[in-house]
């Protein structure tokens, strides 16, 4: 198996580019992204009942632990082994009912 060049290494579970440059709002280009940098919302500190954050549902456990690293993040399991997620569902028919659940 050849070495792969450093350069060339994967981003995030998808091959895309990390959730920090996509949500980069705001900030200045000289530092670094991240989000806990960049405003949710112009309101984020206003005294109303909305408040803004990022719903991680996933079985990559490499994508729940960058993001559980983050302001804002509620991070979800769906895989049946041991995760970081502060949350964990069980079963397909639970993910679903839950998302349904929020939605509504």
């Amino acid at each position: 198996m050849r070495p792969r060049p450093p350069w060339s290494c994967r981003r995030t579970s998808v091959g895309a580019p990390p959730v920090e440059s996509i949500l980069h709002i705001g900030v200045d280009d000289e530092q670094p992204p991240s989000l806990s940098t960049v405003p949710m919302s112009p309101d984020l500190d206003a005294a109303d009942d909305s408040f803004d954050f990022i719903l991680v549902a996933s079985s990559d456990e490499r994508l729940i632990q960058r993001l559980n690293g983050m302001r804002h993040v509620e991070s979800v399991s769906t895989s049946l082994k041991g995760s970081d997620a502060k949350w964990r569902l069980s079963n397909e028919e639970e993910t679903y009912a839950a998302l349904n659940a929020v939605v509504e």
